[in-house]
Protein backbone atom coordinates (compact mmCIF):
# COMPACT_ATOMS: atom_id res chain seq x y z
CA UNK A 1 0.00 0.00 0.00
CA UNK A 2 3.19 2.19 0.59
CA UNK A 3 3.79 2.64 -2.85
CA UNK A 4 0.17 3.23 -3.74
CA UNK A 5 0.42 6.00 -1.45
CA UNK A 6 3.90 7.48 -2.80
CA UNK A 7 2.08 7.78 -6.12
CA UNK A 8 -0.88 9.73 -4.90
CA UNK A 9 2.06 11.84 -4.06
CA UNK A 10 2.92 12.73 -7.01
CA UNK A 11 0.46 15.28 -7.63
CA UNK A 12 1.32 17.06 -5.45
CA UNK A 13 3.89 18.51 -7.50
CA UNK A 14 1.88 19.44 -10.52
CA UNK A 15 1.95 23.16 -9.30
CA UNK A 16 5.26 23.74 -9.30
CA UNK A 17 5.61 22.28 -12.65
CA UNK A 18 2.98 23.81 -14.30
CA UNK A 19 3.94 27.29 -12.91
CA UNK A 20 7.55 26.94 -14.12
CA UNK A 21 6.58 26.08 -18.08
CA UNK A 22 3.74 28.61 -17.74
CA UNK A 23 5.71 31.32 -19.85
CA UNK A 24 5.81 28.96 -22.85
CA UNK A 25 2.28 28.74 -23.16
CA UNK A 26 1.13 30.81 -26.85
CA UNK A 27 -1.74 32.70 -25.78
CA UNK A 28 -3.72 32.24 -29.33
CA UNK A 29 -3.22 28.13 -28.24
CA UNK A 30 -5.34 28.38 -25.25
CA UNK A 31 -8.89 27.59 -26.36
CA UNK A 32 -7.28 24.73 -28.42
CA UNK A 33 -5.87 23.06 -25.15
CA UNK A 34 -9.07 24.57 -22.89
CA UNK A 35 -10.92 22.28 -25.23
CA UNK A 36 -8.53 19.22 -25.28
CA UNK A 37 -7.87 19.09 -21.83
CA UNK A 38 -11.67 19.42 -20.95
CA UNK A 39 -12.52 16.09 -23.22
CA UNK A 40 -9.15 14.23 -21.31
CA UNK A 41 -9.63 14.90 -17.93
CA UNK A 42 -11.40 12.03 -15.53
CA UNK A 43 -14.94 13.10 -14.52
CA UNK A 44 -13.72 12.96 -10.75
CA UNK A 45 -11.42 15.81 -11.74
CA UNK A 46 -13.59 18.20 -13.71
CA UNK A 47 -15.67 18.64 -10.73
CA UNK A 48 -12.89 19.16 -8.36
CA UNK A 49 -12.41 22.06 -10.81
CA UNK A 50 -16.11 23.28 -11.23
CA UNK A 51 -15.65 23.86 -7.73
CA UNK A 52 -12.07 25.45 -7.50
CA UNK A 53 -12.11 27.96 -10.32
CA UNK A 54 -14.93 30.01 -9.89
CA UNK A 55 -13.52 31.17 -6.46
CA UNK A 56 -9.85 31.53 -7.31
CA UNK A 57 -9.93 34.64 -9.11
CA UNK A 58 -9.06 33.25 -12.84
CA UNK A 59 -11.24 32.80 -16.22
CA UNK A 60 -11.90 29.37 -16.74
CA UNK A 61 -10.36 30.01 -20.12
CA UNK A 62 -7.48 31.75 -19.22
CA UNK A 63 -4.75 28.92 -19.44
CA UNK A 64 -1.72 30.65 -17.87
CA UNK A 65 -3.58 31.78 -14.92
CA UNK A 66 -4.83 28.08 -14.73
CA UNK A 67 -1.42 26.98 -14.62
CA UNK A 68 0.15 29.60 -12.60
CA UNK A 69 -2.64 30.03 -9.46
CA UNK A 70 -0.80 27.52 -6.66
CA UNK A 71 -4.19 27.84 -4.83
CA UNK A 72 -5.94 26.95 -7.46
CA UNK A 73 -3.47 24.00 -7.71
CA UNK A 74 -3.50 23.11 -4.47
CA UNK A 75 -6.83 23.24 -4.00
CA UNK A 76 -7.84 20.96 -7.10
CA UNK A 77 -5.16 18.15 -5.87
CA UNK A 78 -6.42 18.32 -2.78
CA UNK A 79 -9.97 17.51 -4.08
CA UNK A 80 -9.00 15.06 -6.54
CA UNK A 81 -6.81 13.00 -4.25
CA UNK A 82 -10.06 12.46 -2.09
CA UNK A 83 -12.39 11.47 -4.87
CA UNK A 84 -10.07 9.85 -7.61
CA UNK A 85 -8.56 6.15 -8.37
CA UNK A 86 -4.70 6.40 -8.95
CA UNK A 87 -5.12 6.35 -12.26
CA UNK A 88 -7.42 9.07 -12.67
CA UNK A 89 -4.82 11.06 -10.68
CA UNK A 90 -2.24 10.77 -12.73
CA UNK A 91 -4.06 10.99 -15.48
CA UNK A 92 -4.95 14.47 -14.28
CA UNK A 93 -1.53 15.50 -14.26
CA UNK A 94 -0.48 14.09 -17.48
CA UNK A 95 -3.81 16.00 -19.10
CA UNK A 96 -2.55 19.38 -17.16
CA UNK A 97 1.13 18.66 -18.00
CA UNK A 98 0.06 18.59 -21.89
CA UNK A 99 -2.24 21.74 -21.11
CA UNK A 100 0.65 23.45 -19.33
CA UNK A 101 3.01 23.08 -22.14
CA UNK A 102 5.49 20.93 -20.03
CA UNK A 103 8.09 19.07 -21.31
CA UNK A 104 8.36 15.17 -21.77
CA UNK A 105 10.66 13.68 -20.12
CA UNK A 106 12.36 10.54 -22.08
CA UNK A 107 14.99 8.41 -21.20
CA UNK A 108 13.86 5.11 -22.73
CA UNK A 109 16.95 4.56 -25.15
CA UNK A 110 19.30 4.81 -22.29
CA UNK A 111 18.13 1.43 -20.99
CA UNK A 112 17.69 -0.01 -24.33
CA UNK A 113 20.93 0.84 -25.99
CA UNK A 114 22.83 0.03 -22.76
CA UNK A 115 21.48 -3.31 -22.38
CA UNK A 116 21.57 -4.14 -26.00
CA UNK A 117 25.12 -2.74 -26.74
CA UNK A 118 26.63 -4.13 -23.45
CA UNK A 119 24.82 -7.97 -24.17
CA UNK A 120 26.68 -8.51 -27.52
CA UNK A 121 30.09 -7.36 -25.84
CA UNK A 122 29.10 -9.88 -23.40
CA UNK A 123 28.37 -12.48 -25.95
CA UNK A 124 31.29 -11.84 -28.16
CA UNK A 125 33.91 -12.27 -25.04
CA UNK A 126 31.65 -15.81 -24.51
CA UNK A 127 31.98 -17.02 -28.37
CA UNK A 128 35.80 -16.53 -27.92
CA UNK A 129 36.08 -18.67 -24.99
CA UNK A 130 34.23 -21.09 -26.81
CA UNK A 131 36.28 -20.89 -30.05
CA UNK A 132 39.65 -20.93 -27.97
CA UNK A 133 38.36 -24.57 -26.54
CA UNK A 134 37.23 -25.50 -29.86
CA UNK A 135 40.80 -24.41 -31.52
CA UNK A 136 42.37 -26.76 -28.49
CA UNK A 137 44.05 -24.00 -27.03
CA UNK A 138 42.30 -25.10 -23.84
CA UNK A 139 40.60 -27.04 -22.07
CA UNK A 140 36.38 -27.19 -21.00
CA UNK A 141 36.59 -27.01 -17.54
CA UNK A 142 33.94 -27.20 -14.76
CA UNK A 143 34.16 -22.70 -14.85
CA UNK A 144 33.14 -23.11 -18.71
CA UNK A 145 29.67 -24.28 -17.64
CA UNK A 146 29.20 -22.29 -14.34
CA UNK A 147 30.16 -19.35 -17.15
CA UNK A 148 27.24 -21.01 -19.76
CA UNK A 149 25.22 -20.43 -16.95
CA UNK A 150 25.86 -16.86 -16.13
CA UNK A 151 25.34 -16.20 -20.16
CA UNK A 152 21.78 -18.31 -19.66
CA UNK A 153 20.71 -15.90 -16.43
CA UNK A 154 22.13 -12.78 -18.14
CA UNK A 155 19.92 -13.36 -21.67
CA UNK A 156 16.19 -12.59 -19.98
CA UNK A 157 17.39 -9.19 -18.53
CA UNK A 158 19.23 -8.19 -21.66
CA UNK A 159 15.75 -9.15 -23.66
CA UNK A 160 13.90 -7.20 -20.71
CA UNK A 161 15.56 -4.06 -21.45
CA UNK A 162 14.31 -3.55 -24.88
CA UNK A 163 10.62 -4.73 -23.19
CA UNK A 164 11.09 -2.45 -20.89
CA UNK A 165 11.95 0.23 -22.87
CA UNK A 166 9.00 -0.36 -25.13
CA UNK A 167 6.47 -0.15 -22.19
CA UNK A 168 7.60 3.13 -21.00
CA UNK A 169 10.54 2.32 -18.45
CA UNK A 170 12.41 5.69 -18.71
CA UNK A 171 9.44 8.13 -18.68
CA UNK A 172 7.25 9.43 -16.56
CA UNK A 173 4.39 7.06 -15.52
CA UNK A 174 1.66 9.30 -15.79
CA UNK A 175 2.57 9.61 -19.63
CA UNK A 176 1.61 5.82 -19.57
CA UNK A 177 -1.34 3.60 -19.57
CA UNK A 178 -2.28 1.51 -16.59
CA UNK A 179 -0.98 -1.75 -18.53
CA UNK A 180 2.66 -0.40 -19.42
CA UNK A 181 3.18 0.38 -15.88
CA UNK A 182 2.21 -3.02 -14.39
CA UNK A 183 4.50 -4.47 -17.48
CA UNK A 184 6.86 -2.57 -16.11
CA UNK A 185 6.55 -3.62 -12.72
CA UNK A 186 6.02 -7.59 -13.58
CA UNK A 187 8.92 -7.64 -16.49
CA UNK A 188 11.79 -5.36 -13.76
CA UNK A 189 10.59 -8.18 -10.69
CA UNK A 190 11.63 -10.99 -12.75
CA UNK A 191 14.91 -9.37 -14.68
CA UNK A 192 15.45 -8.67 -10.95
CA UNK A 193 15.58 -12.35 -9.57
CA UNK A 194 18.16 -13.30 -13.12
CA UNK A 195 20.48 -10.34 -11.95
CA UNK A 196 20.29 -11.84 -8.57
CA UNK A 197 21.21 -15.19 -9.81
CA UNK A 198 23.39 -14.45 -12.36
CA UNK A 199 25.70 -12.04 -9.96
CA UNK A 200 26.25 -14.89 -7.36
CA UNK A 201 27.14 -17.77 -10.65
CA UNK A 202 29.51 -14.81 -11.51
CA UNK A 203 31.25 -15.39 -8.61
CA UNK A 204 31.03 -19.03 -8.92
CA UNK A 205 32.55 -19.17 -12.04
CA UNK A 206 35.56 -16.85 -10.57
CA UNK A 207 35.84 -19.51 -7.64
CA UNK A 208 36.14 -22.69 -9.82
CA UNK A 209 38.51 -20.67 -12.16
CA UNK A 210 40.84 -20.17 -8.76
CA UNK A 211 40.01 -23.93 -8.38
CA UNK A 212 41.82 -24.63 -11.75
CA UNK A 213 44.63 -22.89 -11.15
CA UNK A 214 45.85 -22.85 -7.34
CA UNK A 215 46.23 -26.00 -4.96
CA UNK A 216 47.35 -25.04 -1.63
CA UNK A 217 45.70 -25.48 0.71
CA UNK A 218 44.38 -23.60 2.65
CA UNK A 219 43.83 -21.48 0.05
CA UNK A 220 41.32 -23.77 -1.71
CA UNK A 221 39.54 -24.24 1.27
CA UNK A 222 38.98 -20.21 1.24
CA UNK A 223 37.79 -20.38 -2.31
CA UNK A 224 35.32 -23.22 -1.60
CA UNK A 225 34.30 -21.26 1.46
CA UNK A 226 33.80 -18.37 -0.71
CA UNK A 227 31.93 -20.44 -3.43
CA UNK A 228 29.60 -21.81 -1.00
CA UNK A 229 28.95 -18.13 0.31
CA UNK A 230 28.32 -16.47 -3.24
CA UNK A 231 25.86 -20.14 -3.56
CA UNK A 232 23.90 -18.99 -0.55
CA UNK A 233 23.89 -15.33 -1.52
CA UNK A 234 22.13 -15.86 -4.94
CA UNK A 235 19.67 -18.43 -3.64
CA UNK A 236 18.42 -16.50 -0.61
CA UNK A 237 18.08 -13.07 -2.38
CA UNK A 238 16.24 -14.24 -4.85
CA UNK A 239 13.98 -16.47 -3.19
CA UNK A 240 13.75 -12.93 -0.83
CA UNK A 241 13.10 -11.12 -4.12
CA UNK A 242 9.98 -13.99 -5.32
CA UNK A 243 8.01 -13.23 -2.29
CA UNK A 244 8.72 -9.84 -1.28
CA UNK A 245 5.19 -9.26 -1.60
CA UNK A 246 2.33 -11.54 -0.82
CA UNK A 247 0.67 -12.62 -3.22
CA UNK A 248 3.74 -12.55 -5.46
CA UNK A 249 1.52 -10.82 -8.24
CA UNK A 250 1.06 -7.75 -5.74
CA UNK A 251 4.35 -6.29 -6.78
CA UNK A 252 3.65 -5.70 -10.00
CA UNK A 253 -0.23 -4.78 -8.93
CA UNK A 254 0.14 -2.48 -5.99
CA UNK A 255 0.91 0.71 -7.49
CA UNK A 256 -2.93 1.52 -8.72
CA UNK A 257 -4.31 0.99 -5.29
CA UNK A 258 -6.78 -1.38 -6.17
CA UNK A 259 -5.47 -4.57 -5.15
CA UNK A 260 -4.42 -6.40 -1.49
CA UNK A 261 -1.66 -7.50 0.07
CA UNK A 262 1.59 -6.88 2.00
CA UNK A 263 5.34 -6.48 1.47
CA UNK A 264 8.41 -6.63 3.04
CA UNK A 265 10.60 -3.43 3.40
CA UNK A 266 11.89 -3.52 -0.38
CA UNK A 267 14.15 -0.64 -0.27
CA UNK A 268 15.99 -2.46 2.25
CA UNK A 269 15.85 -5.45 0.75
CA UNK A 270 17.77 -4.14 -2.49
CA UNK A 271 20.24 -2.06 -0.46
CA UNK A 272 21.05 -5.47 1.51
CA UNK A 273 21.63 -6.97 -1.38
CA UNK A 274 23.99 -4.34 -3.13
CA UNK A 275 26.14 -4.34 -0.33
CA UNK A 276 26.50 -7.81 0.06
CA UNK A 277 26.95 -8.38 -3.22
CA UNK A 278 30.49 -5.46 -3.30
CA UNK A 279 31.88 -7.65 -0.14
CA UNK A 280 31.81 -10.89 -2.09
CA UNK A 281 33.22 -8.94 -5.10
CA UNK A 282 36.01 -7.68 -3.34
CA UNK A 283 36.29 -11.20 -1.56
CA UNK A 284 36.96 -12.81 -5.04
CA UNK A 285 38.93 -9.97 -6.25
CA UNK A 286 41.25 -10.41 -3.31
CA UNK A 287 41.55 -14.07 -3.54
CA UNK A 288 44.21 -14.97 -5.97
CA UNK A 289 46.15 -11.73 -5.76
CA UNK A 290 48.53 -12.41 -2.99
CA UNK A 291 49.26 -16.01 -5.23
CA UNK A 292 49.83 -13.85 -8.43
CA UNK A 293 52.00 -11.89 -6.60
CA UNK A 294 54.60 -14.87 -5.75
CA UNK A 295 54.69 -16.35 -9.04
CA UNK A 296 58.29 -16.56 -10.52
CA UNK A 297 57.77 -14.60 -13.73
CA UNK A 298 58.99 -11.31 -15.28
CA UNK A 299 57.43 -8.08 -13.70
CA UNK A 300 55.74 -7.22 -16.90
CA UNK A 301 53.68 -10.87 -17.86
CA UNK A 302 52.95 -10.61 -13.22
CA UNK A 303 51.56 -7.11 -13.90
CA UNK A 304 49.53 -8.33 -16.70
CA UNK A 305 48.10 -11.36 -14.88
CA UNK A 306 47.37 -9.39 -11.46
CA UNK A 307 45.78 -6.66 -14.04
CA UNK A 308 43.99 -8.96 -15.66
CA UNK A 309 42.52 -11.14 -12.49
CA UNK A 310 41.72 -7.41 -11.37
CA UNK A 311 39.77 -6.46 -13.73
CA UNK A 312 36.10 -7.56 -11.70
CA UNK A 313 37.23 -4.17 -9.90
CA UNK A 314 34.93 -3.08 -13.27
CA UNK A 315 31.65 -4.89 -11.73
CA UNK A 316 32.13 -3.64 -8.56
CA UNK A 317 32.74 -0.20 -9.64
CA UNK A 318 29.25 -0.92 -11.13
CA UNK A 319 27.82 -2.33 -8.26
CA UNK A 320 28.77 1.18 -6.78
CA UNK A 321 26.93 2.79 -8.83
CA UNK A 322 23.98 1.21 -8.69
CA UNK A 323 23.92 1.41 -5.07
CA UNK A 324 23.55 5.02 -5.51
CA UNK A 325 20.80 4.50 -8.07
CA UNK A 326 19.11 3.06 -5.13
CA UNK A 327 18.63 5.88 -3.13
CA UNK A 328 15.74 6.70 -5.12
CA UNK A 329 13.54 3.54 -4.55
CA UNK A 330 12.86 4.32 -1.18
CA UNK A 331 9.95 7.48 -1.48
CA UNK A 332 10.00 6.94 -5.26
CA UNK A 333 6.57 8.90 -6.63
CA UNK A 334 7.25 8.39 -10.23
CA UNK A 335 8.32 4.57 -10.39
CA UNK A 336 8.83 4.09 -14.12
CA UNK A 337 11.40 7.31 -14.38
CA UNK A 338 13.12 6.74 -11.04
CA UNK A 339 13.82 3.07 -11.47
CA UNK A 340 15.35 3.41 -15.33
CA UNK A 341 19.07 4.02 -13.83
CA UNK A 342 19.08 0.81 -11.70
CA UNK A 343 17.48 -1.17 -14.01
CA UNK A 344 20.29 -0.57 -16.88
CA UNK A 345 23.31 -0.46 -14.13
CA UNK A 346 22.25 -3.62 -13.43
CA UNK A 347 22.17 -4.76 -16.69
CA UNK A 348 25.55 -3.65 -17.57
CA UNK A 349 26.83 -5.04 -14.20
CA UNK A 350 25.97 -8.41 -15.53
CA UNK A 351 27.13 -7.53 -18.85
CA UNK A 352 30.65 -6.56 -17.26
CA UNK A 353 30.74 -9.77 -15.41
CA UNK A 354 30.45 -11.97 -18.33
CA UNK A 355 32.99 -9.78 -19.95
CA UNK A 356 35.79 -9.79 -17.03
CA UNK A 357 34.85 -13.83 -16.39
CA UNK A 358 35.69 -14.61 -20.34
CA UNK A 359 39.04 -12.88 -19.97
CA UNK A 360 41.63 -15.07 -18.55
CA UNK A 361 39.99 -18.35 -20.58
CA UNK A 362 40.38 -15.93 -23.77
CA UNK A 363 44.21 -15.70 -22.84
CA UNK A 364 45.53 -18.86 -24.17
CA UNK A 365 43.86 -17.60 -27.89
CA UNK A 366 45.49 -14.33 -27.61
CA UNK A 367 48.65 -16.51 -26.92
CA UNK A 368 48.41 -18.72 -30.03
CA UNK A 369 47.54 -15.02 -32.00
CA UNK A 370 50.20 -12.96 -31.18
CA UNK A 371 53.27 -15.09 -31.89
CA UNK A 372 51.73 -15.41 -35.54
CA UNK A 373 51.32 -11.85 -35.99
CA UNK A 374 55.22 -11.60 -34.33
CA UNK A 375 56.46 -13.93 -36.36
CA UNK A 376 54.64 -11.84 -39.75
CA UNK A 377 56.57 -9.07 -38.47
CA UNK A 378 59.69 -10.66 -37.38
CA UNK A 379 59.98 -11.91 -41.04
CA UNK A 380 59.45 -8.54 -42.53
CA UNK A 381 61.93 -7.21 -39.78
CA UNK A 382 64.55 -10.25 -40.59
CA UNK A 383 65.26 -9.19 -44.78
CA UNK A 384 66.98 -5.49 -43.36
CA UNK A 385 68.20 -6.79 -40.04
CA UNK A 386 68.95 -10.07 -40.38
CA UNK A 387 70.12 -11.10 -36.72
CA UNK A 388 67.89 -9.07 -35.13
CA UNK A 389 64.99 -10.31 -36.82
CA UNK A 390 66.45 -13.56 -35.79
CA UNK A 391 66.32 -13.07 -32.50
CA UNK A 392 62.60 -12.00 -32.80
CA UNK A 393 61.65 -14.49 -34.39
CA UNK A 394 62.91 -17.45 -32.08
CA UNK A 395 61.45 -15.81 -29.41
CA UNK A 396 58.24 -15.43 -30.78
CA UNK A 397 58.48 -19.07 -31.52
CA UNK A 398 59.45 -19.59 -28.01
CA UNK A 399 56.16 -17.90 -26.24
CA UNK A 400 53.97 -19.67 -27.92
CA UNK A 401 51.74 -22.39 -25.87
CA UNK A 402 52.85 -25.83 -25.83
CA UNK A 403 51.00 -28.78 -25.05
CA UNK A 404 51.13 -31.40 -22.34
CA UNK A 405 49.66 -34.45 -21.42
CA UNK A 406 47.32 -32.50 -18.55
CA UNK A 407 45.46 -29.81 -20.21
CA UNK A 408 43.71 -28.46 -16.57
CA UNK A 409 44.88 -25.58 -15.88
CA UNK A 410 45.66 -21.76 -17.34
CA UNK A 411 48.82 -20.71 -18.60
CA UNK A 412 50.98 -18.56 -16.24
CA UNK A 413 53.89 -18.45 -18.59
CA UNK A 414 57.60 -18.26 -17.21
CA UNK A 415 56.90 -19.59 -13.76
CA UNK A 416 59.69 -21.57 -12.40
CA UNK A 417 57.45 -24.80 -11.18
CA UNK A 418 60.34 -25.94 -8.40
CA UNK A 419 60.06 -22.75 -6.89
CA UNK A 420 55.96 -23.09 -6.41
CA UNK A 421 54.59 -24.68 -3.80
CA UNK A 422 51.53 -24.63 -5.40
CA UNK A 423 51.89 -24.94 -9.34
CA UNK A 424 53.02 -28.04 -10.87
CA UNK A 425 54.24 -28.24 -14.19
CA UNK A 426 51.36 -29.45 -15.29
CA UNK A 427 49.54 -26.67 -13.77
CA UNK A 428 50.82 -24.12 -16.06
CA UNK A 429 49.31 -25.53 -19.50
CA UNK A 430 46.50 -24.10 -20.79
CA UNK A 431 42.79 -24.15 -19.50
Amino acid sequence: MKLSLNIMAVVASLTMVCTAQSSLIPRDSSASLLAAAQASYPTCSLKCMAQAIPTSGCDATDIICLCTNAELQESITLCAMQSCTIFELLTTKNVTQTMCSAPVRDRRKDGEYIGVIGGCVALLAFFGRLLATALKVRQWGMDDWSMCVVVALATPPTVFSVILANNGLGKDMWTLTADEITNVLFYYLLGECFYLAAMAMTKVTFCLLFLRVFREKPFIYYVWGTLGLSVAYGISFVIATIFQCWPISYGWNQWDGLHTGTCNNINLQGWLSSILNIVLDIIVIGLPLNKLSKLVMSPTKKITIMFMFSLGLFVTAISIIRLHALIEFANTTNITWDYSPAGYWSTLEMHVGIFCGCLPALRPLLNMIMPKLQTTAAVSTQRTAGTTGKRSFMSSKASAPKKTENNDFIPLDDVDASSTKFLTSSHCNAV
